[in-house]
């Protein structure tokens, strides 16, 4: 029996074998932070993000955040150090990509985003090299298209630590995303992404499909985004970064708390 819990069952009064962990009335969402055991625990409101120690339940971090509208996800921004990925929907149509040290609550990256209806959760793959690559959906401000609809063109992002002031647009599509997530195939040989696309909830009939791309092949075809005006790297260094990437098979956790 683990002592901390029994005196938070003691604390409480508490004649059943449940112990109250927290209490908010406000919690939207709760997750295990992969890394350390016991796990750690992410509980998200509609107002604030904060990280709990998952033997004590003390507060480690606390930060403010508007509207999370998506699961959290988890990647490694610096080497072997476990991140955050989260979407701060903090106007209409507008949306920040945080990637947060789970340690230390610090902001590592950010990125405002036009949102789109119906934005899949952001994925990342771990490369041998201890970090990630981080995808996300949205649209930059300047590659707006008058010729398309605004809630109708959903981007796929791609974005690698060593070179975070840069992003690879990989894909672009009308059709309606309903899931999304990035995996390895064929025991680590290559890197994919799989969509699955159908009607939306408007429509009654439609047909449903699914497709799987190989990260790096759409990389050959990516359009090089530049976040600051550095010019340190040519499109051709930015895309042959992604290139000369290898996966790695080891996946870290995105279990909900249960």
């Amino acid at each position: 029996q683990d002592s901390e819990w029994l005196k938070k069952k003691t604390a409480s009064n508490s004649t059943s074998d449940y112990v109250l962990v927290y209490s908010s009335s406000d919690v939207r969402n709760v997750l295990t932070v992969p890394g350390q055991s016991p796990p750690n625990i992410l509980a998200l409101s509609s107002s604030w993000t904060e990280l709990l120690n998952g033997q004590n339940l003390r507060s480690l971090w606390k930060t403010n955040t508007s509207h999370v509208f998506n699961k959290p996800t988890f990647g490694m921004f610096k080497k072997d150090q476990v991140s955050v990925v989260i979407e701060d929907e903090y106007a209409a149509q507008s949306k920040k990509v945080l990637i947060i040290d789970s340690n230390s609550g610090n902001i590592m990256w950010e990125q405002d985003v036009i949102s789109k209806p119906g934005s899949p959760q952001p994925a990342t793959i771990s490369t041998v090299d201890h970090h990630s690559v981080f995808l996300f959906w949205g649209e930059i401000q300047s590659q707006s298209n008058v010729t398309v609809p605004y809630d109708e063109k959903h981007y796929l992002f791609a974005m690698h630590p060593k070179n975070f002031r840069f992003l690879l647009q990989l894909n672009n599509g009308t059709s309606n995303i309903m899931a999304f997530d990035a995996l390895l195939f064929e025991r680590g040989r290559h890197a994919c992404y799989v969509l699955l696309t159908g009607p939306s909830a408007e429509e009654e009939l439609g047909t449903v499909s699914i497709s799987k791309r190989k990260l790096k092949e759409d990389v050959v075809y990516s359009n090089v985004i530049r976040l600051s005006d550095d010019a340190s790297s040519s499109d051709e260094d930015v895309k042959q970064l992604f290139l000369n990437l290898r996966f790695s098979s080891e996946t870290l956790s995105k279990n909900r708390l249960e």
